[in-house]
C-alpha cells in the first residue's frame, strides 16, 4: 500500500480553514490553503498555520483564488491590478509579481528613512577686537556655545568665552564668561524663560557678577532654520544681580531687578543673516541702577558645506554704577570667525 504523500496530507489538515483562507491548487491536484503573501523571481511564499512558511515554485502552481485583495503586476511594467484574484492558466503564467496591500512590490528598492537630524548643533568662534572704554586697543577673544532647537518645544543655549587683551608686554586675561539661556513653548509663539550669565572681568574691576533673569517671551516673528531659530523676541521678568569687585574698598553689590530682552535673527540672503541683542536689567528699588548690553552683528557664509562663517560686530556694555575709577560704558568692534557643526 501506498503511502499518503506529505502535500496530500497537508491539504486534508487545511480542508476546515478552506473558507476563510487563500485557495493554491498544484499541478498534481493538491490544494493547500493559507496567506499568499507573495510572488517573487517564480516562487510563490504561503503562511500557514499549520506547517508554517512555504515557499512553492510557481511552475508547480496551476492556480490560486486569494480570499482578499492582493497587488498583482503581470509582464514586465505593467500596472499592478489590486482586488481578490483568482488566477490559473496564462493568466498565472504571465504574472511577475504578487503581494499584499500596503507591503512594498517585491523586488523593489526601497529607500531606508533618512534619519532624524540632531536637534543639538555645536559652534567656536575665534574673534579679533577693539575695544574703548575701560580698556583700550586690540583684544583677542575665543568662545563657542550649544544649541538645543525643537522650535515646537524647547530652546537651550549654552555658551562660555574668554578676552585677553597685551598690557606691558604680556597677554593677561580680560574677561571670562559662561551662561545658559533657555526657552520653553507655551504656544507657538509665547514662552517662559530663564538666563544665567557668570562673569569676571580685570578691566572693569569686576572679581565676579552673576545675572538671572526668568519671566515670560513673546515671538513677534519666528521660523525654524535648520538648527537656529529667526525670530523677532521680546521679553520681560524679574532677576537678580549680583556683584563683586576686586578692590576692597569697592564691596559688592546685590540686588532684585526688572529683566528686559530684545532678539532679532534674521536670514537677509541665501548666505547673510542678522542678529541683534539687547538686554536691560534696573534694579527695582532704584531704576537709575541697571546694566544695559548691546550686540549686533551681520553674518556671511564663507564655506557653507563646512559652515564656515565670518561675522562683523559691535558691542556695548553700559553699567550705570561702575567699580570706583572706571568709566560707565565699554564699546567693542569686532570680526570673527565662526565654524559650526
Amino acid at each position: 500500500m501506498a503511502k499518503p504523500r506529505p502535500t496530500r496530507v497537508l491539504a486534508i489538515l487545511a480542508t476546515p480553514f478552506a473558507l476563510l483562507a487563500d485557495t493554491v491548487r498544484l499541478d498534481n491536484g493538491d490544494r493547500l490553503t493559507g496567506t499568499v503573501t507573495q510572488i517573487h523571481e517564480g516562487v510563490l511564499t504561503l503562511e500557514t498555520e499549520y506547517a508554517g512558511t512555504l515557499s512553492i515554485p510557481q511552475s508547480r502552481v496551476a492556480g490560486i483564488a486569494t480570499d482578499g485583495p492582493v497587488e498583482v503586476a503581470a509582464g514586465t511594467g505593467a500596472a499592478p491590478a489590486p482586488g481578490p484574484a483568482t488566477l490559473e492558466g496564462d493568466a498565472l503564467a504571465a504574472v511577475r509579481s504578487l503581494w499584499l496591500p500596503g507591503a512594498p512590490q517585491p523586488g523593489a528598492v526601497v529607500e531606508a528613512p533618512a534619519p532624524e537630524k540632531s536637534p543639538w548643533s555645536f559652534s567656536a568662534a575665534l574673534d579679533a577686537r577693539y575695544t574703548d572704554g575701560n580698556s583700550r586697543g586690540a583684544v583677542a577673544g575665543l568662545n563657542a556655545e550649544a544649541n538645543y532647537v525643537r522650535p515646537e518645544l524647547w530652546t537651550l543655549k549654552l555658551f562660555t568665552g574668554a578676552e585677553y587683551n597685551k598690557a606691558d608686554g604680556s597677554v593677561s586675561e580680560h574677561k571670562v564668561f559662561a551662561g545658559a539661556d533657555t526657552d520653553y513653548f507655551l504656544t507657538e509663539k509665547s514662552s517662559l524663560y530663564a538666563r544665567e550669565m557668570l562673569l569676571t572681568d580685570r578691566a572693569n574691576d569686576i572679581r565676579l557678577r552673576s545675572t538671572f533673569g526668568a519671566g515670560g517671551g513673546y515671538y513677534l516673528y519666528k521660523n525654524p532654520a535648520g538648527n537656529l531659530l529667526e525670530m523677532l523676541r521680546l521679553r520681560a521678568g524679574l532677576g537678580h544681580r549680583y556683584e563683586t569687585h576686586r578692590a576692597a574698598q569697592s564691596g559688592s553689590a546685590s540686588a532684585m531687578t526688572v529683566d528686559l530682552g530684545l532678539r532679532l535673527h534674521k536670514a537677509l540672503a541665501e548666505n547673510i543673516a542678522w542678529t541683534t541683542e539687547i538686554t536691560h536689567a534696573p534694579a527695582i528699588n532704584d531704576f537709575n541702577d541697571y546694566l544695559f548690553t548691546h550686540d549686533s552683528r551681520c553674518g556671511v557664509d564663507l564655506v557653507k558645506k563646512w559652515r564656515l562663517t565670518y561675522e562683523l560686530g559691535v558691542q556695548h556694555a553700559y553699567n550705570s554704577r561702575p567699580a570706583a575709577g572706571n568709566v560707565y560704558l565699554d564699546t567693542t568692534c569686532y570680526a570673527r570667525i565662526r565654524k559650526s557643526w
